[in-house]
């Protein structure tokens, strides 16, 4: 286990003991120890659970480049996992413009998943039950930005249009062939 993931798992588990301790003033032993039952999975990586980073994903994986993410606009949300050498997995809003994928981030500056592409752009994304390995490349121009977007809110928002936010990154994610399992 690395060193950052070693000081992760020990921050959380003292935030855990934290709102533990908090809780266990309002729950009987039975409910506390079902609530621990339900969060150890979390701690211990079973994949990302809401604002909490997961570890390495399972799953079959798709070895064979993809031509067409279609696809993922059937399913609600993806999980990346980046930085193949100690994995780090987060869920995603995922869409596809044509037949390419895209992912999108808000407030990505300083996120750790965000920072890890920008030292490795290979990564995994599962979509439904498969996972797809991806090349990250963070889009820049403005206007295919803007374009982007559009098919995102289609997907995800309601009511009336609104512009990219400040602060959101769009990302493109290439097929690429598998070189790990």
């Amino acid at each position: 286990m690395s060193a950052r993931v070693m000081r992760g798992f020990i921050a959380t588990a003292a935030r855990l003991g934290m709102v533990v301790l908090n809780i266990k003033k309002k729950f009987t032993a039975k409910n506390l120890r079902t609530l621990l039952a339900l969060i150890t999975p979390v701690l211990f990586g079973f994949g990302p659970c809401g604002p909490i980073a997961g570890t390495s994903l399972t799953g079959e994986v798709k070895s064979e480049l993809i031509t067409d993410f279609r696809f993922v606009n059937d399913v609600e949300s993806c999980t990346l996992e980046v930085n193949g050498d100690d994995p780090h997995s987060v869920n995603i809003n995922c869409w596809a413009v044509g037949k390419q994928l895209f992912v999108g981030c808000s407030d990505c500056e300083g996120k750790t998943w965000s920072t890890l592409v920008g030292q490795d752009a290979m990564a995994r994304i599962r979509i439904g039950d498969m996972l797809y390995p991806v090349k990250v490349s963070r889009m820049s121009d403005p206007s295919a930005i803007d374009r982007i977007w559009q098919y995102r809110w289609e997907k995800y928002e309601e009511g009336e249009f609104e512009a990219v936010p400040d602060g959101f990154w769009v990302y493109h994610l290439g097929s690429k062939p598998s070189t790990r399992g």
